[in-house]
């Protein structure tokens, strides 16, 4: 029944649903890529990959270098160049 006026389930969408939806996000999954693929460049674009700098930050143990470089720390930006 829509009849132009509030409801609590518009309310919810507007609310939770408008902010897990990206147009960014939405090109990712339509891509052909395998499905590993597609969601490790969707967690990278919200910054949310599984490297060092975001198991530091939820208190993780970790290695604080990159275990390909060797260099400085290990972060989702690096990741994914």
């Amino acid at each position: 029944m829509n009849s132009g006026s509030f409801s609590l389930s518009s309310a919810y969408n507007l609310f939770f649903l408008a902010r897990t939806h990206s147009l960014c996000g939405e090109l990712i999954w339509q891509t052909r890529a395998p499905s590993l693929v597609k969601f490790f460049m969707w967690s990278a674009t919200k910054g949310r990959c599984i490297t060092a700098d975001n198991l530091q930050k939820r208190g993780w143990p970790h290695h604080s270098s990159c275990s390909l470089c060797q260099g400085i720390q290990e972060n989702c930006h690096q990741s994914s160049v």
